[in-house]
């Protein structure tokens, strides 16, 4: 019984490595659309009405940008996100005070 859960394990690790290589790619193109759609990070936005861009959705973003640098070392990754940060001088929206996403 061991031997057949160690041959199926190893039967099965390529099928994982080619999905993890295919969920990394779509992370890189999707993060590839939107620095092309908003090349400048501390650029006001337009989604129905103006919007600083230290919302909240971008704080999430930026935070998957450097988990997904964390496997793909990518200079501009880092770059993009210190641009937004330090535009935000490294505080949310409404500062430290804020109590709200």
């Amino acid at each position: 019984m061991r031997k057949l859960l160690i041959i199926t394990i190893l039967a099965l690790m390529p099928l994982t490595m080619i999905a993890q290589s295919e969920m990394i790619d779509l992370a890189r193109k999707a993060n590839k659309h939107l620095m092309s759609k908003w090349p400048d990070p501390t650029e006001v936005t337009f989604v129905k009405r103006k919007r600083t861009s230290n919302l909240w959705t971008r704080a999430v973003y930026y935070e998957g940008l450097m988990s997904l640098y964390e496997i793909d070392k990518q200079q501009e990754y880092i770059d993009y996100t210190d641009r937004w940060a330090k535009h935000h001088q490294w505080a949310p929206r409404g500062g430290n005070e804020a109590t709200n996403a």
